[in-house]
Protein backbone atom coordinates (compact mmCIF):
# COMPACT_ATOMS: atom_id res chain seq x y z
CA UNK A 1 0.00 0.00 0.00
CA UNK A 2 2.76 2.42 0.90
CA UNK A 3 4.78 1.72 -2.25
CA UNK A 4 1.63 1.97 -4.37
CA UNK A 5 0.83 5.43 -3.01
CA UNK A 6 4.45 6.57 -3.37
CA UNK A 7 4.35 5.55 -7.03
CA UNK A 8 1.00 7.28 -7.46
CA UNK A 9 2.50 10.52 -6.19
CA UNK A 10 5.75 10.18 -8.15
CA UNK A 11 4.05 9.32 -11.41
CA UNK A 12 1.17 11.79 -11.29
CA UNK A 13 -0.22 12.07 -14.80
CA UNK A 14 0.42 15.24 -16.71
CA UNK A 15 -2.85 17.06 -16.28
CA UNK A 16 -3.76 20.65 -15.83
CA UNK A 17 -1.97 22.00 -12.73
CA UNK A 18 -5.09 21.96 -10.54
CA UNK A 19 -5.98 18.33 -11.37
CA UNK A 20 -2.40 17.19 -10.96
CA UNK A 21 -2.18 18.85 -7.54
CA UNK A 22 -5.44 17.15 -6.42
CA UNK A 23 -4.09 13.81 -7.66
CA UNK A 24 -0.91 14.26 -5.62
CA UNK A 25 -2.86 15.42 -2.56
CA UNK A 26 -5.07 12.31 -2.68
CA UNK A 27 -1.99 10.09 -2.80
CA UNK A 28 -0.37 11.97 0.07
CA UNK A 29 -3.50 11.70 2.23
CA UNK A 30 -3.75 7.95 1.58
CA UNK A 31 -0.05 7.53 2.35
CA UNK A 32 -0.31 9.60 5.56
CA UNK A 33 -3.30 7.57 6.68
CA UNK A 34 -1.44 4.29 6.19
CA UNK A 35 1.65 5.57 7.99
CA UNK A 36 -0.47 6.86 10.90
CA UNK A 37 -2.17 3.47 11.23
CA UNK A 38 1.19 1.68 11.38
CA UNK A 39 2.57 4.23 13.86
CA UNK A 40 -0.48 3.72 16.10
CA UNK A 41 0.06 -0.05 16.08
CA UNK A 42 3.74 0.54 16.94
CA UNK A 43 2.77 2.83 19.83
CA UNK A 44 0.54 0.13 21.29
CA UNK A 45 3.24 -2.51 20.80
CA UNK A 46 5.91 -0.31 22.39
CA UNK A 47 3.73 0.21 25.46
CA UNK A 48 3.69 -3.51 26.25
CA UNK A 49 6.50 -4.93 24.12
CA UNK A 50 9.83 -6.09 25.44
CA UNK A 51 12.95 -7.25 23.63
CA UNK A 52 11.81 -10.85 24.15
CA UNK A 53 8.44 -10.12 22.55
CA UNK A 54 10.13 -8.13 19.79
CA UNK A 55 11.84 -11.33 18.70
CA UNK A 56 8.37 -12.63 17.80
CA UNK A 57 7.72 -9.79 15.33
CA UNK A 58 7.58 -11.33 11.84
CA UNK A 59 9.83 -10.01 9.11
CA UNK A 60 6.95 -8.62 6.96
CA UNK A 61 5.78 -6.50 9.92
CA UNK A 62 9.31 -5.17 10.37
CA UNK A 63 9.56 -4.30 6.68
CA UNK A 64 6.20 -2.53 6.85
CA UNK A 65 7.40 -0.52 9.87
CA UNK A 66 10.67 0.45 8.17
CA UNK A 67 8.98 1.53 4.95
CA UNK A 68 6.38 3.48 6.94
CA UNK A 69 9.14 5.33 8.81
CA UNK A 70 10.85 6.28 5.55
CA UNK A 71 7.52 7.34 4.03
CA UNK A 72 6.77 9.50 7.09
CA UNK A 73 10.11 11.24 6.63
CA UNK A 74 9.37 11.75 2.93
CA UNK A 75 5.95 13.24 3.67
CA UNK A 76 6.81 15.50 6.62
CA UNK A 77 10.57 15.96 6.33
CA UNK A 78 12.20 17.04 9.56
CA UNK A 79 8.78 17.63 11.16
CA UNK A 80 8.18 13.88 11.01
CA UNK A 81 7.19 12.14 14.23
CA UNK A 82 9.17 8.92 14.05
CA UNK A 83 9.34 8.07 17.77
CA UNK A 84 7.00 5.05 17.79
CA UNK A 85 8.31 3.65 14.52
CA UNK A 86 11.95 4.06 15.58
CA UNK A 87 11.37 2.47 18.97
CA UNK A 88 9.77 -0.58 17.34
CA UNK A 89 12.71 -0.85 14.94
CA UNK A 90 15.15 -0.54 17.84
CA UNK A 91 13.38 -3.29 19.78
CA UNK A 92 13.48 -5.58 16.75
CA UNK A 93 17.11 -4.85 15.87
CA UNK A 94 18.41 -7.60 18.18
CA UNK A 95 16.76 -10.26 16.02
CA UNK A 96 16.44 -8.61 12.62
CA UNK A 97 19.51 -6.85 11.18
CA UNK A 98 17.18 -5.29 8.62
CA UNK A 99 15.89 -3.08 11.44
CA UNK A 100 19.38 -1.58 11.71
CA UNK A 101 19.31 -0.90 7.97
CA UNK A 102 16.08 1.11 8.32
CA UNK A 103 17.39 2.95 11.39
CA UNK A 104 20.54 3.91 9.46
CA UNK A 105 18.44 5.15 6.52
CA UNK A 106 16.46 7.34 8.91
CA UNK A 107 19.69 8.87 10.22
CA UNK A 108 20.82 9.85 6.71
CA UNK A 109 17.86 11.83 5.36
CA UNK A 110 19.50 12.76 2.06
CA UNK A 111 19.39 9.12 0.94
CA UNK A 112 16.00 8.52 2.57
CA UNK A 113 14.27 11.10 0.41
CA UNK A 114 14.93 8.99 -2.66
CA UNK A 115 12.35 6.28 -3.24
CA UNK A 116 13.65 2.74 -2.78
Amino acid sequence: MIKLQQLRIAEAPILDPFSQQRYIEKGTVALSSTVNMIAEICTKFNAVGTITEAELVPLPALICTGIAAIAELQINGFRANLDALKKTLELCSTKWKLACYYLNKLETPETTLEMD
